[in-house]
């Protein structure tokens, strides 16, 4: 016998973001497949854990020319008993954190091209309501980030400081990614982090799954040459925490406590890491610098 469609399961695009697990639930034809070439990774199977958060996402025909804010929190509205409009009805949902269920309208130009990067933050935001029922920390930073001999690098600055070229003069080296990265503490309770690579900017194809502990936090700085300097930790602190993601979850809206909490986890991340200034100019030789101040092999 044929099920009919009404009895027919909702295609589901499975996504993991470290060891959270997201159930995209797509009903509209395509759209599964859809969000398996942005992210550029297969879903993960049925088999492999219970999701942690469980979405229906649902595309909006529209006729307007809606406007496209840089960030999705600065024009958040929560509506009451889960519910959240941002950016007059770009995006409106509804969460319930207490079983991690909830819908997502988008309207359809968000899902075009580049413009589902802004998308991915609504993602951002259902990271954090993830952790928050797992009861595990961990941080999604703006940054690029780079595996080599089993240590993880992690390099950050503000847009425009070199993320991208980093990780376009990274060839040959576990590249996790140019623009997402998410550090979380080291399993065991032995201290230090590890650093874990996402599925988010899917623009950016040279990127690999993957993960080690974090051997340095680097902060970027263009200059005429490499040069590896020191770097005061007050500073590093206020560099890392502008670059980590918001703590805000999908049935949130900031407050008075988010900045704080994002200081609190740079100074945790900086506590139990090296921290170092690199200056460089775009080109891969900026590796040689640091070989030589980690002691990593070179390039085979």
């Amino acid at each position: 016998m044929t099920a009919s469609p009404l009895s027919s399961p909702v295609p589901e695009y499975r996504l993991e973001v470290g060891d959270a697990l997201f159930a995209l639930r797509c009903p509209q034809p395509g759209l599964a497949e859809g969000l398996a070439m942005w992210f550029d990774r297969p879903s993960v199977p049925a088999g492999a854990g219970e999701p942690v958060i469980s979405l229906e996402i649902t595309v909006i025909a529209h006729d307007d020319q809606p406007s496209f804010p840089r960030s999705l929190l600065t024009t958040k509205r929560l509506l009451g008993d889960g519910a959240f409009d941002i950016s007059d009805g770009l995006i409106t949902g509804r969460f319930d954190p207490l079983t991690g269920r909830g819908e997502v309208r988008v309207k359809a130009a968000l899902l075009t091209g580049r413009l589902t990067r802004i998308f991915e933050q609504v993602l951002y935001q259902a990271h954090i309501s993830a952790r928050a029922r797992m009861g595990r920390p961990a941080w999604l930073v703006h940054s690029s980030s780079v595996i080599v001999d089993g240590q993880g690098f992690l390099f950050v600055g503000p847009s425009g400081s070199g993320k991208s070229t980093v990780a376009a003069n990274s060839p040959g080296r576990h590249v996790l990614g140019d623009e997402m990265s998410l550090v979380r503490p080291l399993a065991g309770g032995a201290g230090g982090w590890e650093l874990v690579g996402t599925p988010f900017n899917g623009t950016f194809r040279e990127k690999r799954p993957g993960s080690a502990p974090l051997r340095a936090v680097l902060l970027l700085e263009h200059g005429p040459a490499h040069e590896l300097g020191d770097a005061p930790e007050s500073a590093a602190v206020a560099v890392l925490a502008g670059e980590i993601v918001p703590p805000v979850g999908l049935d949130e809206i900031p407050g008075p406590d988010t900045l704080p909490r994002m200081v609190d986890a740079a100074q945790a991340i900086a506590a139990n890491t090296t921290l170092k200034v690199l200056r460089f100019t775009p080109d891969p030789g900026f590796w040689k610098t640091l070989e030589g101040a980690f002691g990593l092999p070179p390039l085979s």
